[in-house]
């Protein structure tokens, strides 16, 4: 992946008292009213916050509302051919499936309904990043996943689950993601987009007997559950259940984004599935369940659902999973500088090596100490490739000592015995002596084992045997420390501060 330029403003820090709950109320379609001839609950979004209120849950202080996504945000998956070919009514008309679209002026479709859509847009994007923080996120719109880089379709007009995926690996912060699509269509747009990529694993689970019946998508699908119409709870949620526990089995993911289709209801006119609302709740219950037992971070996007119920199941199946302990407005960990220290270490740092004060070049260097530590007590282990760490922090047999320490003095000799040959040597022959002498020293000093460096070493070592994303959350932390630290030692000796500790006692 290549290093991004700049930083996003899709990206952005929460206080700690908001949930990773991302909303706004311009995520709601609206137009003219010709929205309410249309098969989709234009305004599914608003009530479910709605619902959430009414059990109070949250309130309006207590949501995260996300940046419209720009057109250098899209740039990052979509073709410049698509993102113009928005520009023409027809085109939005045939992904949104509704024929009157195609006789609306362009400005207009832009707004009332583009627009929110790219709202929602930047909202799942938003929600990849919170949910590392915080171990979860939920965007209550989104799961646009019949879109894909260079083409648009079923409601779809942009790829929002492709955008979360590669801005978290453009900046970084995960080395691979899994997908687990629950909505009764098959998700043929991110399927598209990451075909032949393996650092991303699609378990998509389906009704095959309905659009969109993409042949060549489904390869990129890594674990394929193909339902017929009419399946039950109790079919479901078995299939369900074998099927996420072995792709979990089969691959370890950094973040799991989940697809929560709701069209999966009794009598969605589309799903053509006979899920009930216990169905539903428990299905989320689930997928969170396994992720908090995994440790993983998932982010689950709302996507289809095409009935009026469909709001308050949503609602309550988010209810739910607070009763259940899944998910709080609690910080797991203190993260609250660390997007911060991400962007000034991963990225401003490497791509642009001059622009940085000095400062954060060393706290760039001292976030790294452990990568540092644990390369230099490592020795090769014969000719299979694999290495030991040698925690004592004591110098391999196998490693060359410096030229400047190579001489090897007796440490014991007696003084009085140096002053004699002090006497009878040559004046040069003594001061090279006692340079060789001083060499030693420092060579035995420096071979000695510093306790920091045997600390540190230890704490590499374990913390290389947890979870990829506990390493990256606990790199952030110790970046945050040091950071932190070094800012207060900066405060105290700095020269404003004691001139007005001098004029305070004078």
């Amino acid at each position: 992946m290549s290093e991004p330029e700049t930083l996003t403003s899709l990206y952005f820090d929460i206080r700690d008292d908001q949930w990773p709950l991302i909303y706004d109320a311009k995520y709601n379609v609206s137009f003219l009213g010709l929205e309410r001839f249309h098969v989709f609950d234009a305004k599914k979004w608003r009530n479910i916050i709605e619902n959430l209120k009414d059990a109070e849950l949250i309130t309006d202080e207590s949501l995260v509302k996300p940046v419209e996504a720009t057109k250098s945000d899209l740039l990052q998956v979509h073709t410049k051919k698509y993102l113009r070919s928005l520009k023409w009514s027809t085109k939005v008309a045939m992904i949104a499936e509704v024929p009157v679209v195609a006789c609306l002026p362009n400005m207009l479709v832009q707004y009332a309904y583009l627009k929110p859509m790219r709202l929602q847009t930047g909202g799942s994007v938003l929600a990849g990043k919170l949910a590392l923080e915080r171990g979860w996120a939920i965007n209550v719109g989104g799961g646009f996943h019949h879109c894909s880089g260079d083409r648009g379709g079923g409601f779809c007009p942009y790829a929002d689950i492709t955008l979360l995926i590669q801005f978290l690996f453009m900046h970084r912060l995960i080395q691979n993601a899994m997908i687990v699509d629950l909505d009764a269509h098959q998700g043929n747009g991110y399927e598209r987009d990451f075909l032949g990529v393996p650092e991303v694993y699609i378990m998509d689970m389906y009704n095959r007997n309905i659009y969109p019946k993409d042949k060549e998508a489904k390869q990129a699908i890594r674990r394929k559950v193909e339902l017929n119409n009419k399946v039950e709870d109790m079919e479901y949620m078995l299939k369900l259940r074998q099927n996420l526990k072995a792709a979990l089995n089969e691959f370890k993911p950094d973040i799991l984004v989940y697809n929560a289709g709701t069209d999966v209801l009794d009598t969605d006119p589309l799903g053509a599935l006979r899920i009930s609302e216990v169905g539903i709740i428990k299905r989320d219950e689930f997928v969170f369940e396994i992720c908090k037992e995994h440790r993983i971070p998932i982010v689950m996007l709302t996507s289809g659902g095409y009935l009026r119920k469909t709001a308050r199941i949503i609602a309550d199946s988010i209810v739910n999973l607070h009763k259940k302990g899944l998910i709080s407005n609690k910080k797991q960990i203190d993260c609250s500088k660390r997007w911060c220290y991400v962007r000034d270490y991963y990225i401003r740092r490497k791509t642009k090596p001059g622009a940085c004060g000095e400062a954060a070049k060393r706290r760039f260097e001292l976030l790294r100490f452990m990568d540092k530590y644990s390369k230099k007590y490592t020795s090769s282990n014969g000719d299979d490739g694999e290495t030991e760490d040698k925690s004592d922090g004591t110098q391999s047999q196998n490693e060359e000592p410096d030229d400047m320490f190579e001489v090897e003095i007796d440490l014991n000799e007696n003084h009085d015995k140096d002053n004699v040959d002090d006497a009878c040597e040559d004046p040069i022959a003594v001061t090279k002596r006692k340079i060789s002498c001083i060499q030693a020293q420092v060579s035995t000093a420096l071979n000695e084992p510093d306790e920091n460096d045997l600390f540190f070493c230890s704490m590499a070592k374990i913390v290389k045997k947890l979870p990829t994303y506990e390493q990256a959350q606990l790199r952030m932390q110790i970046g945050s420390l040091v950071g932190e630290a070094e800012l207060r030692c900066i405060g105290i000796e700095s020269p404003v501060e004691t001139k007005v500790q001098h004029f305070e006692q004078d």
